[in-house]
């Protein structure tokens, strides 16, 4: 995804790269200094890099410090390629302050964090919490093998402190390894017999295909909705099953869409699919950035307006453009 290096969605702050340390072939954890630190786990900063004239990425934080940020950037695509290859120590990158919704709950209920892949980042970061908290903890992670299992030995040092029970699935190792507790796929039957008995808080992140699979298994098991959430990561989504196949509008007459700022208007076209599409449309151009629900730049007041949302971060009146569909007539945003 690429825009304007000078469209001006957020206001950005420089951090300076105090550590870089490699996690694996791919995989490298950069700590950024970061003064007057409000983050929260389960947050992500959004990073401008001057490449292509200028790119944004989202990257989630692994670690929050009182004076630093670590972020854990594999080495895929533009960003996360430039990243790699020419950020050290002592550079200077703009991003903006953490943001996001995906946070722990006011629980002291057992925390489930499923992870794949690099989708470990915002989960590790939310486990550190809630040992800290002294809730009990169930990290259940799924990797290629161990050269590419990020963040490993930062996961087995928090064992120490109690209150953390851990399983590793490997896709691609011999039977019987020592290095994880499964070999091949991890399916909703290995899902069952590690779930911790009574209410528990879900988190899920990694890859489209793992997060589908683990949403629709706790569906299965009857977990409530409520107790589930998950983080998109760039395209990855989970589609919930009310919206897998959403029904045209019957009413001929589609639902008016008035942006308060331009004074303009247009009439809703389902095709278009979301707001914030329909806006671009329509020469309105809304801040963004993911256009994938998670990163809040295109989040909009919308009154009067019905929207049908399909990820679990848009349940109040002010919601995700790019997740939301106008679905009564009249729509105004702000």
């Amino acid at each position: 995804m690429t825009t304007s290096l000078a469209e001006p969605i957020n206001v950005w702050r420089e951090y300076w790269v105090s550590r870089r340390h490699v996690e694996t072939a791919d995989v490298i954890t950069l700590t950024l200094h970061a003064p007057d630190n409000r983050a929260q786990p389960g947050q992500h900063l959004i990073l401008l890099a001057p490449v292509e004239g200028g790119l944004r990425r989202e990257y989630s934080l692994s670690r929050i410090g009182p004076d630093e940020l670590d972020i854990t950037v594999k080495r895929e695509g533009v960003v996360s390629r430039w990243l790699h290859d020419s950020i050290e120590v002592g550079d200077r990158l703009e991003a903006t302050a953490p943001r996001g919704s995906f946070l722990l709950g006011d629980r002291s209920d057992p925390l489930v964090l499923l992870s794949c892949g690099i989708g470990v980042t915002p989960l590790l970061a939310m486990a550190r919490e809630a040992l800290a908290r002294g809730r009990a903890v169930h990290f259940i992670h799924v990797a290629r093998d161990r050269a590419h299992h990020a963040l490993r030995g930062q996961i087995e040092a928090l064992q120490g402190s109690g209150g953390l029970v851990r399983h590793t699935t490997y896709k691609h190792a011999e039977q019987g390894s020592a290095d994880c507790d499964h070999v091949g796929e991890f399916t909703t039957e290995h899902l069952t017999k590690l779930l911790p008995a009574g209410p528990a808080e879900i988190k899920i992140c990694g890859p489209s295909r793992f997060m589908q699979a683990m949403y629709d298994a706790t569906r299965q098991l009857g977990i409530a909705r409520d107790d589930v959430a998950w983080e998109a990561f760039g395209p990855s989504t989970v589609v919930l099953p009310e919206v897998r196949e959403p029904s045209r509008l019957e009413d001929p007459e589609q639902p008016r869409v008035i942006f308060a700022k331009t004074g303009s208007e247009a009439r809703w076209d389902p095709e278009c699919g979301n707001l914030l599409d329909f806006a671009e449309e329509h020469g309105v151009f809304p801040n963004y950035s993911c256009r994938q629900g998670s990163c809040d730049s295109c989040r909009r007041q919308w009154r009067a307006v019905t929207p049908n949302t399909s990820t679990n971060h848009s349940r109040t009146q002010v919601r995700d453009s790019c997740c939301s569909a106008a679905a009564a007539p009249p729509a105004m945003s702000n």
